[in-house]
């Protein structure tokens, strides 16, 4: 035999060798992998770090059959528009039809309003705050005008407008709402070692009245005034469930109350927080250490926005900052944050 012919025949024998090598493990030993998602559609990333290869594969429903497929170790990233991406290693073993299911989490963040003025267009989804009329005298010169007519000792204006007026009579300090143009009689407190705030309550006829180290609410349509039980000092109010139902934001915490049967109870979950749709969205703040290490969270930094579904308990993380959030409200169904005198959106929740 000629050594040309010899060499043919070795060549036929190695390229036979790698066909069935390549049919025995790329086709008949590969297997399929199936993928369900709760979101469609998204595209799978395939990565054999032993071939340093990826492959792309497209699925349009939230079930995916990807085959036939090589029986190693990959990297998976599990992409979709809107949702955070998935990042994690599958073994797939030979001759096999695995299936993975995941869940995607919406790509949350947190947008900063811009204020503009009158000259300006606002942007889709920014907060205007352009003034139709600009008064004659100024905030200060109009409080000032009020004392002087009316005899009052001092008036005290809330983020919202409102205005409460106090008049020292003796050891009295008598005080009073403005009610349109109507000076509405509210109650007569101990002016000793007393001071007086006023927490507004967003969408609400309720006033919070803090004299001294007491708590009152007042309905400034009834002209109803209630003494609260509550000891921790509150930072702001803001209405609940029902329009008898409140939340009130303390610096150790929040306390619902109703006015049906006068009771406050503690909400432990957060500090702060709004319930839209069927869950709870709120902060477990840095310095809640504990709280952290009792869901599990330890590992992440800043303030958290958690998004907690009370019935099935199931709670992830929107978005981590390190803004000093000190209020969340709802507005035509979206979430605000406010933060440093700014505020801020919840966007893609």
């Amino acid at each position: 035999m000629s050594s040309r012919l010899l060499s043919v025949l070795i060549l036929v024998w190695v390229v036979g060798m790698f066909v069935l090598l390549y049919l025995y493990f790329f086709v008949h030993y590969t297997s399929t992998l199936v993928v369900r998602a709760n979101v469609s559609p998204y595209t799978v990333e395939l990565y054999a770090k032993s071939v340093a290869q990826s492959t792309f594969h497209s699925c349009p429903l939230s079930e995916c059959q990807i085959g036939p497929i090589s029986p190693v170790d990959y990297t998976m990233t599990i992409s979709s528009e809107w949702y955070k991406s998935i990042t994690q290693s599958i073994s797939i073993a030979p001759k096999t039809t695995q299936s993975l299911e995941l869940d995607f989490q919406k790509d949350t963040t947190l947008k900063k309003i811009e204020r503009v003025t009158q000259q300006e267009e606002p942007e889709s989804g920014s907060w205007s705050t352009t003034v139709a009329d600009i008064p004659s005298i100024s905030p200060q010169e109009r409080i000032q005008q009020i004392r002087r007519e009316r005899n009052f000792d001092f008036i005290i204006q809330s983020d919202q407008g409102d205005d409460i007026w106090v008049r020292r009579i003796s050891s009295t300090l008598e005080v009073y709402y403005l009610g349109g143009e109507q000076e509405i009689y509210i109650w007569g407190f101990d002016a000793i070692s007393r001071d007086i705030r006023v927490l507004p309550v967003r969408e609400s006829d309720y006033l919070g009245l803090i004299v001294g180290s007491d708590t009152y609410f007042y309905n400034t349509v009834s002209q109803s005034l209630i003494e609260l039980d509550l000891v921790p000092e509150i930072r702001y109010i803001k209405p609940w469930n029902t329009s008898s139902e409140f939340v009130f934001i303390s610096d150790i915490g929040a306390f619902e109350y109703s006015l049906e049967t006068w009771v406050f109870e503690y909400f432990y979950l957060f500090r702060d927080f709004v319930f839209v749709g069927e869950r709870y969205i709120g902060v477990i703040y840095d310095d809640e250490e504990q709280k952290k290490r009792n869901y599990n969270l330890e590992e992440n930094s800043g303030n958290l926005i958690i998004s907690y579904d009370p019935d099935t308990q199931e709670r992830y993380i929107l978005y981590s900052t390190n803004l000093d959030i000190t209020e969340i409200f709802i507005r035509d169904e979206q979430v605000f944050f406010m933060a440093g005198g700014e505020g801020y959106v919840l966007d893609n929740y």
